[in-house]
């Protein structure tokens, strides 16, 4: 799905707060943010990459019936801004992931996220009727 050009600037993080909700009412599945915006200081970004956090790691992970999925979401382009790109940290982790045949995929909309997901037959949540 081509992502749609927005009439207004938009930026990053309503971009991801939009697909996690997205996920969250459209599939049973877990979804955790990876916590890896680079504005923290040099000391606290030493000490997470100590405890594991990876350069490149994704904003999503998605887990359900034990599997796992990553989701990089990025601003979508608009009038005013050109679409968001993957970083070189970000197209090596892609490349891991690849290599390890886990799934990755990057999502400028909450349609591209839902649309990656449902092609990896991850469970909707059941519709109820009142």
């Amino acid at each position: 799905m081509t992502s749609q050009l927005y009439p207004y600037p938009i930026k990053e993080d309503t971009v991801q707060i939009r697909v996690l909700h997205a996920i969250n009412t459209k599939f049973r599945a877990l979804t955790l943010h990876i916590a890896n915006e680079g504005m923290a200081k040099v000391q606290w970004r030493s000490k997470l990459k100590q405890m594991g956090l990876v350069k490149g790691s994704p904003d999503l992970l998605v887990a359900w019936d034990g599997r796992v999925a990553f989701i990089e979401v990025k601003r979508p382009r608009t009038q005013h801004h050109s679409a968001g790109y993957l970083s070189k940290d970000q197209k090596r982790f892609k490349a891991k992931c690849e290599d390890l045949g886990i799934p990755y995929a990057m999502a400028r909309s909450e349609d591209e996220a839902v649309e990656f997901l449902k092609g990896l037959g991850c469970p909707t949540k059941p519709i109820w009727s009142a």
